[in-house]
């Protein structure tokens, strides 16, 4: 995946078996950053680091989002 400036987040297999609209759905139907690459969302350089941005436009499901943070700590 190198740095994530052309890879998808949501659309694109870039960690597991499948994209994550596809394993997510709920959180991708409420992200308002559908077309966002992975670098746009990961906020590792300017805050903690494994920092995610994640741009939901309401609360979630928490076991969904506690899933996908899982996979996403692992990154």
């Amino acid at each position: 995946m190198a740095d994530g400036t052309k890879v998808r987040f949501w659309k694109d297999q870039w960690i597991g078996q499948a994209p994550f609209c596809k394993k997510f759905p709920a959180s991708y139907a409420e992200s308002i950053a559908k077309q966002f690459i992975v670098a746009q969302m990961n906020m590792g350089t300017n805050q903690e680091e494994g920092a995610w941005n994640l741009n939901f436009s309401q609360r979630l499901y928490e076991n969904e989002v506690s899933d996908m943070l899982l996979i996403l700590n692992d990154f």
